[in-house]
């Protein structure tokens, strides 16, 4: 469970992109999550690798490979061996479904509940350094301080 408060955590709505589901994920859950479960995260890079392969074995370059890999197999042909594995991986029982819409949205990983947010506040609102520069709380960027260091001369 996350470590604040309960009307402390902040949630965000994202829609998967690979089934159009729409879940909640909590700040310190959310790390750039774009799928709702490990499924269609999955599908959706076998899905991206099956059109990156198809474009490669259609170049020149894709097709020489081919030609050189099939050579290869007509010799290798029978040469499999009993340990072989089969190529279904087995049925996984750890895959988490989103939570639908309803009244009291929760955080998929944790089941935190809270405040819906379209994105998350910036956080650390005062003055920041960028580059050795202070940049102060209305934007501008103030001069570089320069430190001397003393000498044993005293």
């Amino acid at each position: 469970m996350c470590k604040s408060s309960h009307n402390d955590v902040l949630l965000l709505q994202i829609e998967c992109k690979w089934c159009l589901v729409k879940f909640f994920l909590c700040r310190s859950c959310y790390s750039g999550q774009c799928y709702c479960c490990e499924r269609c995260r999955t599908l959706a890079q076998k899905t991206a690798h099956r059109k990156s392969q198809s474009k490669y074995r259609k170049s020149e370059k894709g097709r020489q490979a081919n030609k050189t890999a099939e050579k290869r197999r007509r010799i290798n042909k029978n040469t499999k061996s009993v340990a072989d594995e089969g190529s279904t991986p087995p049925p996984s029982d750890d895959i988490l479904h989103p939570v639908l819409l309803s009244q009291n949205p929760k955080c998929l990983i944790c089941g935190a509940s809270g405040q819906v947010v379209t994105r998350f506040p910036r956080r650390g609102y005062g003055s920041t350094f960028k580059r050795g520069h202070k940049i102060s709380k209305i934007g501008r960027v103030t001069q570089k301080k320069q430190f001397r260091w003393r000498s044993n001369d005293c």
